[in-house]
């Protein structure tokens, strides 16, 4: 993986969990991204959303301190931005019509994040051209 592979990304980080959401953070910021957050709360994630213009991916803690990011989700997916859950749980709370967003696994592997980011962003492209 080069330094580059995230450049010019801007990557939102919602996850509870500070040294989950620090190591996710250096390791995007180290594979070229522009960090956007992280955030740890469903109240400031869609208070960030209502400031935030654009973003190229999401990865979202599905249990932000006992609340569903399920609310972030929806949001997201009327703006047509891509997104992906990270959990420690199963997909049992993840509603069908969230059926074809990845789902990664805790803890995560940094290759695999950055392998569904480009995937998504490159979907991201397409779909605007």
């Amino acid at each position: 993986m080069t330094i580059e592979t995230l450049a010019g990304l801007a990557i939102l980080v919602v996850e509870d969990d500070y040294f989950i959401a620090d190591e996710l953070a250096r390791s995007l910021s180290r594979a070229g991204a522009q960090v956007v957050g992280p955030v740890g709360s469903l109240t400031d994630t869609l208070a960030l959303l209502d400031d935030t213009d654009h973003l190229d991916f999401a990865l979202l803690d599905l249990n932000l301190d006992g609340e569903s990011a399920i609310p972030i989700a929806d949001r997201l997916a009327a703006r047509n931005e891509f997104f992906a859950f990270v959990t420690g749980y199963s997909s049992r709370g993840i509603p069908s019509r969230f059926g074809t967003v990845e789902r990664l696994d805790k803890p995560v592997e940094i290759a695999r994040v950055v392998s569904v980011i480009r995937k998504g962003a490159a979907s991201s492209t397409s779909s605007h051209e």
